[in-house]
């Protein structure tokens, strides 16, 4: 019996297409091996503590010293595009560029100004973990370079505890300062520092250092924080014109007839005094005396002498 062989190696037009594609596969996946180029990885320069200050004409051998390190944003680990330049620096007062330079994304700059404008204070480098997207890793790598004005500083140079203290900020006085000298206090921003400034303006001068609270976005606990560092030294000049004692004494509201509205209207007398006002006045009965309001319990001393100019009874 005679055999075919050529029955065996004998395919048809479907077999050939699928031999054929099967080929071509083959083909790319050993191209695509051969000419993907290998990931080059640049070598990271990294400017030693010693040889940066030395740049910086600073004495390491004498003096505390600053660590200063300029590495890329890998190595820093820290997530963002641009290269990140590590150095020393206060989180409750350091603006967005320098955030930037940090290498910290525009989200968590954000994330972080806004906690700040509302009140918000790192009392020690680690609350700085408690901001909301900002990773673990960049919290360990900027940690170390966190200086507080203020607070007792410590870090290791060449194997040694070393320490360091930040003067704390200057007392301001409140009808003079400006909105850099108000930005320099703890927990006071960019934002709240203006608004301090365009408040008191408004008003023609503080009157109390208890009047600052007043201040939209002020938070009691921000003001808690700044008060130390508050000083009254009278009132400032312009205000004399802005609001002369005929004005106020032509302008004092009726303790004994003004309702909430009325009281509130004047910008030195705030909502909960005028509110507490009212409500003592339908309990008690008419004032007899303009300083009966101190029989409200929250009302003292120093809350008395910024409302009374501006109240009478009749």
């Amino acid at each position: 019996m005679r055999i075919d062989w050529k029955a065996y190696f004998a395919f048809s037009k479907r077999d050939r297409v699928g031999a054929i594609v099967l080929l071509a596969l083959i083909l790319i996946v050993i191209a695509t091996f051969f000419y993907t180029p290998a990931s080059n990885t640049s070598p990271v320069a990294i400017t030693t503590l010693d040889q940066e200050l030395a740049k910086q004409g600073i004495d390491t051998t004498s003096a505390i010293a600053e660590p200063v390190a300029t590495v890329s944003t890998e190595e820093a680990g820290i997530a963002g595009s641009n290269p990140a330049t590590l150095f020393q620096f206060d989180p409750n007062t350091l603006d967005a560029a320098g955030f930037k330079q940090l290498g910290l994304p525009d989200k968590t700059i954000h994330t972080i100004l806004n906690y700040r404008s509302k009140g918000g204070h790192f009392w020690k480098p680690d609350d700085l973990r408690k901001i909301y997207g900002l990773r673990q890793e960049d919290a360990d790598k900027l940690i170390p370079y966190i200086r507080i004005a203020g607070q007792r500083q410590t870090f290791i140079k060449s194997g040694k505890e070393q320490i360091s203290y930040k003067p704390k900020p200057a007392a301001i006085d409140i009808n003079t300062a400006t909105v850099e000298q108000w930005k320099a206090l703890p927990a006071i921003g960019d934002v709240l520092s203006a608004r301090i400034v365009k408040f008191r303006d408004k008003i023609g001068g503080f009157t109390s250092i208890a009047q600052v609270k007043q201040t939209y976005g002020l938070s009691d606990s921000a003001f808690q924080i700044i008060e130390p560092y508050l000083r009254l030294s009278g009132v400032p000049q312009q205000t004399a014109t802005v609001i002369p004692q005929r004005t106020i004494a032509t302008n004092k509201i009726n303790i004994n007839s003004a309702s909430v509205n009325q009281l509130k209207s004047n910008s030195h007398i705030p909502e909960q005094v005028a509110q507490a006002i009212v409500i003592y006045r339908s309990q008690h009965g008419n004032f007899s005396s303009v300083e009966d309001i101190k029989k409200i319990v929250f009302i003292n001393d120093e809350m008395y002498k910024q409302v009374a100019p501006f109240l009478t009874v009749e």
